[in-house]
């Protein structure tokens, strides 16, 4: 539920998770399915938490968090 409902927000704002065709600095690689989960509940703080933890990265990170911010 909270994979379907967080891909849905990030494809909406033009970026794409676990794309392995796309070549783009705000491709999300999802290592820990926890990370969604972390995201929903928790906002950006679970994001940058899950970050932390290696649960995800990306080519340029402070990009990808500064695309996202409201």
């Amino acid at each position: 539920m909270y994979k379907q409902w967080r891909s849905r927000q990030l494809r909406a704002s033009g970026l794409t998770i676990n794309d392995v065709q796309a070549d783009s600095d705000y491709n999300l690689q999802v290592h820990d399915e926890a990370f969604y989960c972390s995201a929903a509940l928790r906002g950006f703080l679970g994001f940058g938490e899950a970050y932390a933890g290696g649960a995800w990265e990306c080519r340029r990170p402070v990009s990808y968090t500064h695309l996202t911010l409201p």
